[in-house]
């Protein structure tokens, strides 16, 4: 048997307490292709590295005056995801997984929250790339 639908990307960025008892999905997107999934997951990376690690001069929430350097023996989610943004290996490395139908994640976290961004394989079937319902029968005749 053949399939006869499309594959989409369904791509997701989420926070969950290290506790496990609340969490919050912070943005969603549906891609056509694995490259333009593998582009979400930079862009929404971009957005946490800056929202969390913020460097002078980023376009953050935070004006460049309040930055300071603080160093910590805590995991630095924002900078884990801001080294994912710039390694070319794991970049083609989550693409050659979306082309061969596998989920492409990255992981981040600290003492209490853990950052989740995911895009995985969907298979959609005609007529509904857009996720829009079939049409049912005929449209009524108006006149």
């Amino acid at each position: 048997m053949r399939w006869l639908g499309d594959v989409r990307y369904d791509c997701v960025l989420v926070a969950r307490a290290s506790d496990l008892t609340r969490g919050w999905e912070l943005g969603s997107h549906r891609a056509a292709t694995p490259g333009l999934a593998l582009r979400w997951l930079r862009w929404k990376a971009r957005l946490v590295a800056t929202a969390l690690d913020p460097r002078p001069g980023d376009s953050g929430p935070l004006p460049a005056a309040c930055l300071r350097e603080v160093h910590s023996a805590t995991a630095n989610p924002g900078a884990v995801m801001r080294r994912w943004v710039g390694d070319v290996a794991a970049q083609d490395a989550a693409l050659a997984r979306l082309h061969g139908g596998r989920p492409a994640t990255v992981c981040a976290g600290d003492d209490a929250v853990h950052y989740l961004l995911a895009a995985h394989p969907v298979l959609v079937p005609p007529g509904r790339a857009c996720g829009w319902p079939q049409p049912r029968g005929r449209a009524p005749v108006r006149r």
